[in-house]
């Protein structure tokens, strides 16, 4: 599972998960219980944050509780997102997802209105090592609902280094890929290689992508891949023929990573797994009360072309010499 996909998973995960069960322990009649989730990379354009509340209610079915839009959003929240760092803070609008291009899958729960919380980078400036606080007020009195993070740095590549412009694939050698980002924890790596192919018989020029998930849910900023597996991958990917002349037009290499609370979440999912897994569901939030993570998220694409020795081999391998690469 991808990292990207994992994040876009967690709010399933926490919201089911903790939503439907019923068998709370209960003290009361009726409670709320909030749930946050927000992923902020400071490179993107707008920033979203779900806030919703998981339910207790010992008279009525969660699943039918989950239908009720009303029971879903706090009607008179405030969110708050703070810059400790500069002073500064911004008040999050209450949007539509559905209208924002996310639209809520079908499911137990209401999936119109799906209510997110937004903001604008120029609304609140933030650079890499930042520290940002997250706050719900959920307009009923009760104290605060928090959480702290710091803003992720840039990702630097370190291997290739930011001056190579070539890489090299080798079928018989491994390549070591890494980078440095001191405020990460989690990391994802792929690979997206460019083909051009020149059509004889029509005379046209295509663009073909192949993209190779390199390694995911790594907690090092290193990883080794297969120059074999470049090879594989073009020739699974390829068509040969004989009327299609082909080259590398770039190989991108793209890494993302994520703040330590997705480290800290994904460990205790880990250490729930395989044959001495308890029957628990892992629980992890780095909110000051109910359940939700907030975090921090960059990522970085580098472009490369590829080596004269390895167009040598493109031509000559046994695995891409019948695709007609020059």
């Amino acid at each position: 599972m991808k990292l990207w996909t994992i994040i876009a998973g967690i709010c399933s995960v926490l919201f089911l998960f903790n939503s439907c069960n019923e068998d709370f322990q209960l003290t009361e009649n009726w409670k709320d219980i909030p749930v946050v989730y927000g992923f902020i990379n400071r490179l993107d354009t707008a920033h979203y944050v779900r806030v919703e509340k998981v339910f207790v209610d010992e008279n009525k079915s969660a699943k039918t509780i989950a239908q009720i839009v009303d029971s879903l959003y706090y009607p008179n929240a405030v969110v708050k997102i703070i810059n400790r760092t500069t002073k500064r803070e911004v008040i999050l609008k209450r949007v539509d997802g559905n209208l924002e291009g996310f639209q809520r899958r079908a499911g137990d729960f209401a999936t119109a209105p799906n209510y997110l919380y937004k903001y604008y980078p120029h609304e609140l400036v933030m650079n890499g090592g930042d520290s940002l606080q997250f706050e719900l007020n959920r307009g009923d009195g009760k104290k605060p609902v928090t959480a702290n993070i710091k803003i992720l740095s840039n990702i630097k590549m370190t291997n290739p280094s930011q001056m190579d412009k070539s890489l090299s694939f080798n079928p018989k050698a491994s390549t070591t890929y890494s980078w440095s980002i001191p405020e990460a924890r989690v990391y994802s790596i792929d690979m997206d290689i460019t083909v051009t192919e020149f059509n004889n018989s029509t005379n046209t020029k295509t663009e073909k992508k192949i993209h190779i998930p390199i390694n995911d849910q790594l907690f090092s900023s290193t990883v080794t891949f297969r120059g074999l597996s470049f090879f594989e991958n073009l020739k699974s990917n390829l068509t040969v023929d004989n009327q299609i002349r082909r080259e590398i037009f770039s190989v991108d290499l793209t890494v993302k990573a994520a703040g330590p609370e997705l480290y800290s979440f994904l460990e205790i999912v880990n250490a729930n797994t395989g044959v001495t897994a308890s029957q628990e569901i892992p629980r992890y939030t780095n909110m000051s009360e109910g359940f939700g993570i907030f975090s921090s998220t960059t990522s970085t694409v580098s472009r490369f072309g590829i080596t004269p020795e390895t167009i040598s081999e493109l031509k000559n391998n046994e695995l891409t010499r019948d695709l007609n690469f020059y």
